[in-house]
């Protein structure tokens, strides 16, 4: 066997045979590290991955949370809306009230201008049906104002 490793050494082939198995080992132990270096970086870009998508399942759940939280707010919303329609609608219907109290203490009130006036009249100028033509016994009323 030694004589074959030297036959083939003592060629120049052979030479070059021992120098492209040698140049095949440094490239194959190269590789083997990059090898090892692209396997770890592997790994972290799938560690990176797991966390990036644990982050995205939780900002999921956090907007479903607002949205839940959105729809609850448009449910008030609605609801003070419909508050707010309502209390416009009775708004009116007191307006409607005032102003027909209002026309009610003003005729009221020239009712009252009336018969005021008519009391002071009857007052200044009193007429006894009792007596028409005589000098009424009856006492005089005092006005008091």
């Amino acid at each position: 066997m030694i004589e074959k490793i030297k036959n083939g050494l003592g060629k120049p082939a052979g030479w070059m045979y021992f120098i492209l198995v040698v140049a095949l080992l440094i490239i194959v132990s190269n590789n083997g590290d990059k090898v090892d270096n692209l396997q770890a970086d592997l790994d972290s870009a799938n560690t990176e991955i797991s966390t990036l998508e644990t982050t995205l399942e939780a900002a999921a759940n956090e907007i479903a949370v607002r949205d839940d939280a959105i729809t609850g707010m448009e449910a008030n919303s609605a609801e003070v809306n419909a508050k707010l329609n309502d209390s416009d609608s009775l708004r009116g219907e007191l307006e409607m009230e005032v102003a027909d109290l209002q026309t009610r203490l003003s005729a009221s009130a020239s009712a009252l201008d009336a018969s005021s006036s008519a009391l002071n009249d009857a007052i200044a100028n009193p007429v006894c049906s009792a007596c028409p033509d005589l000098e009424c016994p009856l006492p005089e009323p005092t006005v008091t104002e």
